[in-house]
């Protein structure tokens, strides 16, 4: 495995919990380094990031045109065992996500 930190956007627009990043094994943690998200339109309500079941960061009411999320680069986010990494949306919005990341070493696992 690679020890470079992965960059990659993606699209969610899907009301409710939207898996973004899973783990290649299921003993396998992410390293978030950071997530920047962009909604497309304003949107009411608050959306959420989480790894796991923890909300890791948050955006109440947020804003066309505005970046939310946060960036420990070069610290990181370590999940556990399995984790996810989600996007919880209010309503049914387009929204850009980018996120930085790489798996953690088997011997960290």
């Amino acid at each position: 495995m690679s020890n470079l930190v992965q960059k990659k956007s993606f699209a969610v627009s899907s009301q409710g919990e939207n898996t973004i990043l899973s783990p290649r094994s299921s003993n396998g943690k992410l390293m978030i380094y950071s997530v920047i998200y962009n909604p497309n339109a304003d949107i009411t309500g608050e959306v959420q990031i989480k790894l796991g079941s923890e909300i890791k960061s948050g955006a109440r009411n947020p804003k066309t045109g505005a970046l939310y999320g946060f960036n420990d680069h070069p610290n990181f986010i370590l999940g556990g065992p399995g984790e996810s990494l989600i996007v919880v949306l209010p309503s049914s919005t387009a929204v850009t996500v980018d996120v930085a990341w790489r798996e953690a070493p088997d011997y960290n696992v």
